[in-house]
């Protein structure tokens, strides 16, 4: 008796292992999909920006005043500074002249006394809260 060669049995169950590991990763995969997208940081980062160019304003003032929603610093050569918001924007003015944009996207601006310095709180468009208290050196 003579046997024939039949591959199409191979070719069926090569094909029916192919699918049964697709299938069990596809579990895997959507997780790993999902946490390869970049967070996107950039409103903290620009916050953390924001609070540093206001630090380094404070350590360049020889004093300072506040408002609920502005800052006056008196710089060393005797000009004054303010930071303020601006439409959806916070900016720095020298002399009420100009403006130079710290930070966009914001909705408020709010400064306070604070046992060591300042205390200074933004909130974003997309209510996100950020808070920092800022030492003032004499």
């Amino acid at each position: 008796m003579e046997l024939r060669k039949n591959d199409s049995g191979f070719t069926f169950l090569n094909m029916f292992f192919t699918l049964a590991i697709i299938a069990a990763s596809l579990p895997f995969l959507s997780h790993l999909v999902t946490y390869s997208q970049p967070n996107d940081h950039l409103d903290e980062l620009s916050v953390q920006q924001f609070f540093r160019f206001v630090r380094n304003d404070l350590i360049n003032s020889v004093d300072y005043a506040l408002t609920s929603d502005s800052l006056y610093l008196t710089l060393v050569d005797g000009t004054v500074a303010t930071i303020e918001t601006y439409q959806d924007s916070i900016r720095r003015r020298v002399e009420g002249k100009g403006h130079e944009l710290y930070l966009r996207n914001m909705e408020t601006l709010e400064f306070s006394e604070a046992e060591q310095g300042i205390s200074v709180t933004v909130r974003s468009l997309e209510g996100n809260t950020y808070e920092k208290i800022l030492v003032f050196y004499e």
